[in-house]
């Protein structure tokens, strides 16, 4: 990296590498959201310095540079094309073509009197260009009047929707806005049925003679050339090709079939590989319906959602039938494959020897009963080992999950009015899954659950009215040191007890990229969960009259009671084209009430690990304050996982571009879990708002990532930066940094190799 900042030993006598754009402002009045302009300008200038790694590096350049000094043949040449990046030479005739093109972005934001100099500065073998620029005063709209012509009833229309518009009297000139106007207008005409008509359509007229810098718009409608008013276009026949493709239909010798429903008709060669009713949910028109864009957008929607289509093509056709405009409509359906098979792999590993794999097999069909049914069947197998430790795997986990999804409601009755646009789902799943601490004990739990999907706007519901969850720690497989454990500590002691859990959950997600700056993107989750509430009113309607004691038993089993509520909330703020900062903050806390004193291990929380708090290993940070590794009996093989009732998780992570598509990250993570009420056993560990500011872990590091979009490889390397489990002088670990001692590096130092990105 170093060698990158000597990448003009490479250039010719008459070259300069250009490294830097600035641009100052020359003006009497200010600048209204200065730094957004200067950004905005500095893009637009056809001179760009060469990428930096971690902003201080000209790395592809430097591998440019090397490659391009040696002998041609294909390492070299991968080198220099693929993962380096040619110099950025300084070209005054670039400068002078970025400087006109500033000025008339400048006159598009309503600088109507801008005008911008280049004036290189060349030194040596470097050079960069500041552009001078004089805005002026910027121009601001007064007034907006949307015409009417008597002859034209598409006005009234346009007329009537100006409550919308985007222009807005005091705010300023923007040539982009004007084309978001027109892309409104257009859009809200075409929904009332004129299919031909376009933004080229909506005319303004621009009147600046009114002084103060302001400007008068008056908005109107072209007259078309063949008619004094403009179409509506109303919906007629509607064909459904269900298994297109360019070879079949200009194959002269295929032949193919048509099925009739209705108005609709289905054009297939072979079979209907999808039944008939499961395409006509997903259409929102039909025939005599008045032509609207925002239904064939939402068709379009619906049958992507489907899952079972490659392609989707919707053509119009016009017709003219007894003086009336119809179109003819034309589904172009491209079937995708209906099974898959799918292999994943994760690998992690940290500083305490602890090597962890998994291996995920999957089989999907997308079309099962051909009403486009999803169905899913995963096993995976995992486990853990430990090098300075017999056995050589200390943990083994197998798990095999079936789902199948409905698209539509499975219930007894029928919903009146539900909208096509909430694309309601029904989801079974069965899951079973066994997990072994091969020195500690085993844990056998089986899930059920039967639920619903569907949206409202931006958001997704899925509500699990169904939720039967069967936990089991088998004695015979606990070990006798666990054991004693489990005497010495009740609240994990119920915690591994056998339990069912029978209750329901609610999970709202919303997504959002902010439409006035695409540079934001939004993303709320929030999960509410409830169980053994149903259970507990039958334990108590059949405990009147009798003795019986808490905790209550269902078929000879305890069963949970408690309420859980989480919520992640994620922020996306595109820095550039190259850099992305990405923040998360989660919060969860589980309360459990009347049948229970702790909750279920598989309904707790942990941190650590490589989706948490990456300078940990998984479920070895807290609760709270407390260390495990305090305690008299511990060793290498004794029990470590650490779980709590409640977590805050936050974490700020800067990804950057690097070569193609490698690309890297800088984050700090912050938090920790705590447990709900206090543990004799576990000092510290229970949750106190007094001392929350004291037991907030933080870690930081750096990841490496291969993001082909399909697959991201990621490995990220944490570092413990403040400790809360260790004691109150010493929590501060980042002082005492030593990359060169081993003792160091084995405490405070972890690194993971996983899938996918954290968040």
């Amino acid at each position: 990296m170093a060698s990158g900042c000597f990448n003009t030993r490479f250039l010719k006598n008459d070259e300069k590498l250009f490294i830097k754009n600035n641009i100052e402002f020359n003006t009497s009045e200010k600048v209204k959201d200065k730094s957004t302009l200067t950004r905005e300008l500095k893009e637009l200038s056809q001179l760009q310095p060469n990428q930096k790694l971690l902003g201080l590096f000209k790395t592809r350049l430097w591998f440019y540079n090397v490659a391009n000094k040696h002998k041609e043949n294909k390492f070299n040449y991968w080198m220099k094309n693929k993962v380096g990046e040619a110099p950025s030479l300084f070209d005054n005739a670039a400068a002078e073509k970025s400087s006109i093109m500033m000025k008339n972005f400048l006159i598009n934001k309503g600088f109507f009197y801008a005008s911008v100099t280049s004036e290189p500065n060349l030194r040596k073998n470097k050079a960069k260009v500041t552009y001078i620029v004089e805005a002026g005063s910027r121009y601001k709209l007064r007034k907006i009047d949307y015409e009417t012509d008597t002859s034209l009833k598409i006005s009234y229309l346009i007329k009537d929707g100006s409550d919308e518009t985007l222009l807005k009297p005091g705010q300023p000139f923007d040539i982009n806005i004007l084309k978001q106007e027109r892309e409104r207008i257009t859009e809200e005409v075409r929904n009332e049925g004129y299919f031909l008509f376009n933004k080229e359509m909506v005319l303004y007229d621009l009147d600046s003679t009114n002084g103060n810098n302001t400007i008068d718009i008056d908005v109107n409608v072209a007259v078309p050339s063949d008619s004094l008013d403009h179409k509506k276009f109303y919906i007629n026949k509607i064909f459904i090709y269900t298994d297109f493709s360019f070879e079949k239909f200009n194959d002269p010798t295929a032949q193919f079939d048509t099925l009739r429903k209705g108005y609709y008709y289905f054009i297939y060669q072979n079979e209907l590989s999808e039944k008939p009713f499961t395409i006509l949910t997903a259409i929102f028109f039909k025939k005599g319906d008045l032509y609207k864009k925002s239904e064939v957008q939402k068709t379009i929607f619906n049958l992507t959602d489907l899952g079972v289509y490659k392609f989707i093509n919707v053509k119009f056709e016009q017709q003219l039938k007894d003086t009336i405009d119809f179109l003819d409509c034309h589904i172009y359906l491209t079937p995708a494959k209906k099974q898959e098979l799918t292999t994943t792999f994760e690998l992690n590993n940290n500083t305490y020897n602890l090597l962890g794999i998994n291996v995920n097999l999957g089989y999907i069909n997308k079309n099962l009963f051909r009403g486009a049914e999803r169905f899913q069947f995963d096993v995976s197998g995992g486990a853990e080992t430990n090098f300075n430790s017999n056995p050589f795997f200390n943990t083994t986990d197998i798990s095999a999950t079936a789902s199948l999804l409905f698209n539509k409601f499975l219930i007894p009755f029928r919903i009146k009015g539900l909208a096509k646009s909430t694309r309601p789902k029904t989801r079974i799943t069965m899951k079973m899954n066994y997990l072994t601490r091969i020195e500690n004990f085993s844990i056998v739990s089986g899930n059920i659950s039967y639920g619903y999907e569907w949206r409202k706007n931006q958001g997704r519901h899925l509500l699990n009215i169904i939720n039967i969850s069967l936990v089991r720690a088998p004695a015979n497989r606990q070990s006798n040191d666990f054991k004693e454990l489990l005497v010495q500590s009740p609240s994990l002691r119920n915690s591994f007890s056998e339990q069912l859990i029978v209750g329901m959950n609610h999970t709202y997600t919303w997504t959002h990229r902010v439409k006035t700056d695409k540079r934001n993107q939004l993303f709320f989750r929030i999960n509410n969960e409830m169980a053994g509430n149903f259970l507990q009113s039958i334990s108590y309607l059949e405990s009147i009259n009798k003795t019986r004691e808490k905790p209550y038993e269902l078929f000879g089993i305890k069963y949970a009671q408690f309420y859980k509520v989480e919520g992640d909330f994620r922020y996306y703020f595109d820095i550039n084209k190259e850099n992305r900062l990405a923040n998360r903050l989660f919060l969860g806390i589980g309360v459990p009430y009347g049948n229970s004193r702790i909750l279920p291990y598989v309904k707790q929380y942990f941190a650590g690990g490589s989706v948490s708090l990456r300078g940990w290993a998984v479920r070895t940070l807290g609760p709270g304050s407390y260390n495990f590794r305090n305690s008299p009996d511990y060793n290498s093989s004794s029990f470590q996982d650490q779980t709590g009732d409640i977590k805050l998780e936050m974490v700020s992570e800067l990804r950057f571009n690097m070569i193609k598509f490698i690309k890297g990250a800088v984050f700090l993570d912050a938090g920790n879990v705590w447990l709900a009420r206090e543990d004799t056993l576990r000092p510290g560990a229970n949750f106190d708002i007094k001392r929350l500011h004291k037991e907030i872990a933080l870690a930081t590091g750096f990841g490496i990532r291969t993001d082909l979009s399909y697959f991201v490889f990621r490995f990220d390397v944490g570092i413990k930066l403040y400790d809360p489990t260790q004691d109150p002088g010493n929590r501060w670990v980042a002082k005492n940094i030593n990359f060169v001692e081993d003792r160091w590096l084995r405490n405070y130092f972890t690194f993971n190799i996983a899938l996918g990105y954290p968040f």
